[in-house]
C-alpha cells in the first residue's frame, strides 16, 4: 500500500513538473513577443516597392543638358537624391544641369512616418537636342520660285543625314512645317553688304517675322536667301545670342539645277555655316 502512494506521488510531481514547464515556456514566449513588440522600430526599410521616378529633359541647343526629376511620392514624403556624379538633392523635383552626354546612376530614398524605401535607375543624359528652323528669304524685288524651294529642302535633309554620320547618329532635328517662306521688306540691293551687317540685318528681319514660332534658346535658325553677294557664299555663327546660319550667293543658285560641282558647294557652304552656328570655328581641314 505504501508503494502504491509513493507511485502515485512520484506520477503526480511528474504532472506538476510537465505543467510547469509547458507554462514556462508559454510564459517565455510571450515575454519574447512583449520584448519585440517594445523594442519595434518606428520606420521599416522593405526591399520591394512601389516608388519611381520620370526624366524630362529641358530642350537646349548647347550645353549644359538640364534634366527635370520628378516621383510619385506624396507631399508629405521627404525624398533624397543621389547621383553617381557625386550630387546630391533633397528636392521635390530637382531640375540638375549636366555638362556632358553620358550614363549617370540615381538613387531615390523616400522616408514616410511607416517605412523607408528606395529606387535605383541608370538614367542617360542626352546629347544637346538641336532643332533647325529653315527659312527661304525672298527679296522684295525677286520673285518665288517653288523649284527653289523643293531645292532648299531635299539640300536640308542631305546635310542633316551628313551630320547624323559624322556625329555617331546624332544630328538635328527639322522643324515642321520645314521650310518657311518669307517675302522679304528690303531689296536685293539691301542684301548686298558685309557679312556681320548681313548677319544683323537677316536676324532682325526673321526672328521678329517668326517671333512667335523660333526662340533663340531652342532654335538655330537656317536662311536661304538668293542673293549673289560680294566674295563670299554664307555666313554663319552666334550673333546677339541668336544661332544663324545664312547660305546665299553662288552656293544657293548651287542648290537649283544638276551641276554636281555647285551641287556640291551649295551642300558644302550649308553644313559649314551649320558648324559655325553650333560654336565650331575653322581649322586647317578643309573638309572639317
Amino acid at each position: 500500500m505504501q508503494g502504491k502512494v509513493a507511485h502515485l506521488i512520484d506520477v503526480s510531481k511528474r504532472k506538476l513538473l510537465m505543467a510547469v514547464s509547458q507554462h514556462h515556456r508559454l510564459l517565455t514566449a510571450v515575454l519574447y513577443l512583449l520584448l519585440l513588440s517594445g523594442c519595434k522600430k518606428a520606420t521599416d526599410t522593405v526591399s520591394t516597392t512601389n516608388l519611381t521616378f520620370q526624366t524630362e529633359v529641358l530642350e537646349s541647343t548647347d550645353y549644359p543638358i538640364t534634366v527635370l526629376f520628378k516621383s510619385n511620392a506624396q507631399p508629405g514624403d521627404k525624398l533624397q537624391w543621389k547621383f553617381s556624379d557625386g550630387r546630391t538633392s533633397g528636392e521635390p523635383e530637382p531640375l540638375m544641369p549636366f555638362s556632358s552626354s553620358n550614363k549617370v546612376m540615381v538613387v531615390l530614398t523616400r522616408t514616410t512616418d511607416k517605412q523607408v524605401d528606395s529606387i535605383t535607375k541608370t538614367v542617360t543624359i542626352p546629347n544637346r537636342q538641336c532643332s533647325i528652323s529653315v527659312v527661304y528669304l525672298v527679296p522684295k524685288d525677286v520673285t518665288y520660285q517653288k523649284e527653289f524651294l523643293d531645292s532648299l529642302q531635299a539640300a536640308t535633309l542631305l546635310v542633316q543625314s551628313w551630320f547624323q554620320e559624322r556625329l555617331e547618329s546624332r544630328s538635328f532635328r527639322l522643324d515642321t512645317p520645314m521650310i518657311d517662306t518669307i517675302k522679304s521688306r528690303y531689296y536685293k540691293t539691301d542684301f548686298m553688304i558685309p557679312p556681320d551687317e548681313l548677319m544683323n540685318q537677316i536676324q532682325e528681319e526673321v526672328y521678329s517675322r517668326l517671333a512667335s514660332k523660333i526662340s533663340k534658346e531652342k532654335n538655330i535658325v537656317l536662311v536661304y536667301q538668293p542673293v549673289n553677294t560680294y566674295g563670299y557664299n554664307g555666313v554663319g555663327g552666334q550673333f546677339n545670342g541668336k544661332r544663324t546660319a545664312i547660305v546665299c550667293g553662288y552656293a544657293f543658285d548651287g542648290l537649283v539645277g544638276n551641276d554636281p560641282f555647285r551641287k556640291k558647294r551649295g551642300l558644302w557652304a550649308t553644313a559649314h555655316e551649320i558648324g559655325h552656328s553650333l560654336g565650331l570655328s575653322h581649322n586647317s581641314v578643309p573638309e572639317a
